[in-house]
């Protein structure tokens, strides 16, 4: 969460807090990128994703 953070600007915090909303559990790491891309789409970012 924290590099997915990093990578698109957004607070590592409201990362896990969305996770835990969506009660995912270990092993769903790839929902960790699709959060991240999720929260920077709401607060306006460019996503490049690849």
């Amino acid at each position: 969460a924290k590099r997915a953070g990093q990578r698109f600007g957004v607070d590592t915090r409201d990362i896990l807090v969305e996770l835990g909303r969506r009660k995912m559990v270990g092993g769903q790491e790839d929902m960790i990128i699709d959060v991240a891309v999720e929260l920077a789409k709401k607060l306006g970012r460019e996503i490049e994703v690849g």
